[in-house]
């Protein structure tokens, strides 16, 4: 075993696997069952090595990731129901519009002339 593929906390990269297992095939222990420990080991640094990877992020950091999601999901909601209101608002406004121009069509009216108290006396 090398002293990369043995230490923990260092990842073994696939040039020092592949060498020291051509180096253990290529050696004293030859033939079929040479190859079976070659598998065998490399099972087991591959065994290791995956093992490692469950303990790269501590407990502390995937909470603190956890709360990030909750709070950016609620922080989502947020923004939709502001786009929802946006949505509403700009709604509102066109039919502000819409009947201020109907009113003002409508107390420019011809007819308005005619009545005894015209509604813009009203006002």
């Amino acid at each position: 075993m090398t002293a990369a593929a043995g230490s923990p906390g260092r990842a073994v990269s696939a040039k020092t696997l592949g060498s020291t297992l051509a180096a253990s095939t290529v050696g004293a222990l030859g033939g079929f069952k040479g190859a079976q420990v070659v598998s065998l080991r490399a099972a087991e640094r591959e065994k290791r090595y995956w093992e490692r990877l469950t303990t790269a992020v501590s407990d502390k950091v995937i909470r603190v990731w956890g709360r990030l999601e909750s709070q950016l999901e609620n922080y989502h909601s947020l923004l939709v129901q502001r786009s929802e209101g946006l949505a509403a608002i700009s709604s509102l406004q066109q039919q502000n519009d819409e009947l201020r121009m109907l009113l003002n069509q409508y107390l420019n009216s011809k007819i308005n002339t005619e009545l005894k108290i015209p509604p813009t006396a009203a006002l």
